[in-house]
Formats: structure tokens, sequence, C-alpha cells
């Protein structure tokens, strides 16, 4: 399904990373998030684990994951809005439904709704090495900033 409400990129992918890392200069994930495709109400995202990632079982933490649902959503908001620092997550509701791996891990997120207050994005994360295999499915609300008044 296409996303009607959604217009163009405001931002390019180096503009975004650029974006990201000043918005979150003490916690930015360096080299564990890129950004593989970026379009309208689209983008491909790959999180790259460290050991520090790994949850009891030797696989990916589900926190670990649920950070990378919430940082590319609110990547994929920017990069249509433009840069609005102050955009929050209101909700973000994750179904676990396999076993991952703690192996570079592939984010699919779609713009489903981009409104003046609200935009909400389906996340689809998969194991890089098995990217037809869902490990986790999310729907993710945000409140985006208001534009600044004159």
């Amino acid at each position: 399904m296409k996303p009607n409400t959604v217009s163009g990129l405001k931002m390019s992918a180096d503009e975004l990373l650029h974006f990201l890392e000043t918005v979150f200069e003490e916690t930015w994930l360096n080299d564990q998030f890129e950004i593989l495709e970026l379009s309208e109400g689209q983008g491909l995202f790959r999180f790259n684990p460290e050991p520090h990632n790994r949850r009891p079982g030797g696989t990916l933490s589900g926190p670990t994951m649920f950070a990378f649902a919430d940082i590319g959503a609110y990547a994929l908001i920017n990069a249509h809005t433009g840069p609005k620092p102050l955009t929050v997550t209101t909700s973000l509701n994750m179904n676990f439904m396999r076993k991952p791996d703690l192996a570079p891990t592939l984010g699919t997120f779609e713009m489903m709704k981009l409104g003046k207050r609200l935009a909400v994005v389906r996340v689809t994360l998969a194991n890089q090495s098995a990217p037809n295999v869902v490990v986790a499915d999310a729907s993710a609300t945000y409140a985006i900033e208001p534009d600044a008044k004159a």
C-alpha cells in the first residue's frame, strides 16, 4: 500500500545521518545504524549489533530491536518533515515473531500516515542473512514537532 499522505523527502540520507548524529550526540550509534535506501514513504536501514546487544541465549536483545525500530521510524519521519528534533514517540508496539540472530538486522520502514501533528510508521525487522523471515513487526506513532510560529 503506497501512502497517499506522504510528500517527497526533505532530507537526503547524508543530511539525515548528520542530523541524527547531532541530535543524539551523546548516544549516537556510530556504525551500528546505516541507511541503505531512502525514498518517498520508505526506508531500508541496517543495524549492526555489537556484543553488548546480546541477550542470554546469544540472540539479539528485545530492547535493541525496540531501539532500532524507534530510531528508524524517527529517522524516516524527519526525512519527510525536515529536521524536527522534538518529534517524539507517543506509541510503539512490537511483536516478536522469531528468535533473531545476533547479526546484522534489516529494518523495513513504511510511512503509513504523515499528518501535520501525527505520523504512523510500520516496521518489519529481519536478519540480513534471511531478509524474508520476519523476526519482529512494529507499529510506531509519533507526535510531530509543530512548525515555529513567526
